[in-house]
């Protein structure tokens, strides 16, 4: 479905929060799974640099708005190069990967390895988790899927960066994603996976209807695990609070929060995402049917 989204530029440039300590705008993204000429000139208005975006059939249109509006762009190599399905060989992973990265390296700055390959509502496979023995085949296919990728990027993309991991967890709330990624990270640091990329993605969600402060340390908690395993940056390529229960003024106050937080302490700051999406329950876009919800003007407010 295509989303018209039109914002008057007076009401975009006007309508923005008091600044305080800005922030580079290299640093900061927006996630989104298309890009369309008229969003890519609302990520470039809000200040953000770069767009995270999942590699689909209309992938070459999405990147080519966003180079003509000044944006980076990290591609997620992904189930969507499969029309989302989550079961594909490791010969139709290589055949995509090398179709995609040969014709797009001049159009993209980094390429992210999957996406959360060890949530078990994103598995590999479709089995759910059950046993350390499933564990242990979803760490020896993503290890395969990383072999494979990362000197297909390296040939034909040399100067890009490449991101692993697809978003390891921070917080899982009663959720057992958390535990499972700590798993999954220290069976694939043992194989020295990091050898094949140049940074760790990471995904921070609060997994709370109301943002309490003890989150910051539970990211603390689980970022130190993690750097205990690898000594590559992190990139948080998916943050975001959902506006369902504590309103606008709410996700603004996590955007603002998330961005004091993290800067610093990560390479990289994607927000999740641009636009609410039809098939999640929960409402965590930027934009709101056209209009722009204070979590932008925050964002905004900072990077200009």
């Amino acid at each position: 479905m295509i989303i018209v989204l039109v914002i008057g530029a007076y009401f975009i440039a006007n309508r923005i929060l008091p600044a305080s300590n800005p922030i580079d705008n290299d640093w900061t993204g927006i996630s989104l799974h298309s890009l369309s000429a008229n969003k890519a000139q609302i990520v470039n208005a809000s200040g953000a640099r770069w767009i995270r975006i999942d590699v689909f059939p209309e992938f070459e249109t999405a990147i080519k708005n966003a180079k003509a509006y000044d944006l980076k762009v990290l591609a997620i190599l992904d189930s969507w190069m499969f029309d989302q399905q989550t079961t594909f060989t490791l010969e139709e992973w290589r055949d995509n990967v090398t179709h995609y990265v040969s014709q797009y390296a001049d159009y993209v700055d980094a390429w992210e390895i999957y996406n959360e390959p060890a949530n078990p509502n994103y598995t590999l496979a479709p089995e759910k988790f059950n046993s350390t023995e499933r564990m242990s085949q979803i760490v020896e296919f993503y290890f395969s899927m990383v072999e494979i990728a990362s000197p297909i990027i390296r040939e034909h993309d040399p100067s890009a960066e490449i991101v692993l991991f697809g978003g390891l967890t921070l917080w899982s709330g009663n959720d057992p994603h958390l535990e499972l990624d700590k798993e999954f990270a220290q069976e694939l640091a043992v194989l020295n996976i990091e050898q094949y990329g140049d940074a760790i993605s990471i995904h921070a969600y609060p997994c709370t209807g109301k943002v309490e402060s003890w989150i910051w340390e539970k990211y603390n908690q689980s970022l130190a695990y993690y750097r205990d395993l690898f000594t590559l940056e992190f990139w948080v390529t998916e943050t975001g609070h959902y506006v369902d229960f504590e309103g606008e003024d709410g996700q603004a106050q996590y955007m603002r929060d998330a961005l004091d937080y993290f800067k610093g302490n990560v390479a990289k700051f994607f927000w999740y995402s641009l636009l609410d999406n039809a098939w999640e329950d929960k409402s965590f876009g930027l934009i709101d049917k056209g209009t722009p919800r204070l979590a932008y003007y925050e964002l905004k407010s900072k990077l200009n």
